[in-house]
């Protein structure tokens, strides 16, 4: 439906979620739980507006905690990992209860690559995105600089 599709964009847009490029959560989110194999896979437009819809519904429907914390539990981290316990107990070999500023870190930037950030094939790789998480939690004020540097050193 081409006026649905065009509303779900100007939604989107409105919302500040990427239409091309870096995916938000919730349309992460939808492409893992909603589209088959075969559309996750798919770069077309196309592809990118069914994203986009299920996106908004799952916007509409469930409240943003509540988005976080499925994405949390179901999205895939690599080495077999689908969620945040699985990671955790993956990487650290703890509970996800139990993580460090510095381990939650680098399990955050692992789902939108994690064959690309490995901690275990690639771990240089690994390190770098972790410090570009905890660049993006200073600048938007969820630790301060210290705390960054903190995590930096533990890693």
């Amino acid at each position: 439906d081409p006026l649905a599709i065009t509303r779900a964009i100007i939604q989107a847009a409105q919302e500040g979620q990427a239409i091309a490029g870096t995916s938000t959560i919730t349309q992460q989110l939808a492409r893992a739980l909603l589209l088959d194999e075969e559309e996750r896979t798919q770069r077309t437009f196309s592809r990118k507006a069914k994203e986009i819809i299920l996106a908004a519904e799952l916007f509409r429907t469930y409240p943003k905690e509540e988005i976080l914390e499925i994405y949390l539990n179901e999205i895939y981290y690599g080495n077999r990992a689908y969620g945040i316990e699985a990671a955790a107990q993956t990487y650290f070999n703890k509970s996800a209860a139990d993580l460090t500023l510095a381990e939650a870190s680098l399990l955050a930037g692992l789902p939108q690559a994690p064959a690309l950030w490995d901690p275990f094939t690639a771990p240089e790789k690994a390190l770098g995105r972790q410090q570009e998480v905890l660049g993006l939690m200073v600048a938007n004020g969820n630790i301060s600089p210290l705390q960054a540097q903190e995590a930096i050193n533990e890693s």
